[in-house]
């Protein structure tokens, strides 16, 4: 399994956006992994699941959410030294096609975030997070799927313990970002956490994410911008 978190802390850059490209690409019939349609998870830790929205709506998120099933819930009974089934928090996407070229996808899943429970998480457990992350559900994750995306949320910082911890479980980061200067400007802030996560990762005695890319968004090449 490979993992990759899509972020960077500026909002609006195309987060969301380029999750969903990724994980249609590698959900299209062109992608085989060991001879078989790849499986893909969407993990949405943004409070706003927008690209869980994209994949499933809203109606099947909120019953989801009602029913105590975001990652904020399946970390919460990790950290309480339960035993949770993993199926139990996914939602799953039908195989389906993109609807201009009609290039048939596979089935995918997703997982979302609840806010308040998230910030209950976060208030109770702390740098626990990180752990119950990387050494329990991690492993839950490689046994079922070959690409986790995480879409992770804009302006966070050390106290945010649940995207950071996510940052840290990753192998890869891609940052997407815009040809304007108040974006670029701001990608300080974005290196700045990754280079505080992959320090913590390494000290903790776990592989580092690595940054594989920066996605330039909404160019035009007519424009003094690009």
């Amino acid at each position: 399994m490979k993992s990759i978190a899509i972020f960077n802390n500026k909002g609006g850059v195309g987060k969301s956006t380029l999750t969903l490209l990724i994980a249609d690409f590698f959900s299209s019939a062109s992608v085989k992994i060991k001879g078989r349609n790849a499986r893909v998870l969407v993990v949405d830790l943004d409070a706003q699941n927008s690209s869980a929205t994209a994949l499933v709506g809203q109606d099947r998120i909120n019953r989801h959410l009602s029913d105590g099933r975001s990652i904020s819930d399946l970390l919460n009974h990790i950290l309480r030294l339960e035993k949770p089934s993993l199926s139990d928090f996914l939602i799953a996407r039908p195989a389906t096609d993109t609807k201009t070229r009609k290039i048939p996808l596979a089935g995918l899943w997703t997982m979302v975030t609840e806010g308040e429970r998230t910030l209950q998480l976060e208030e109770k457990f702390k740098d626990r997070i990180s752990i119950a992350m990387k050494e329990r559900m991690m492993p839950m994750l490689r046994r079922e799927f070959d690409i986790v995306l995480f879409d992770l949320p804009a302006n966070i910082d050390r106290r945010n313990f649940l995207p950071m911890a996510a940052l840290g479980a990753s192998d890869y980061i891609l940052t997407p970002t815009e040809p304007s200067k108040i974006t670029i400007n701001a990608m300080e802030k974005t290196f700045d956490i990754v280079r505080d996560v992959q320090g913590a990762t390494r000290q903790a005695g776990h592989k580092a994410p690595k940054i594989v890319g920066v996605v330039l968004n909404k160019t035009d090449r007519r424009t003094k911008q690009y």
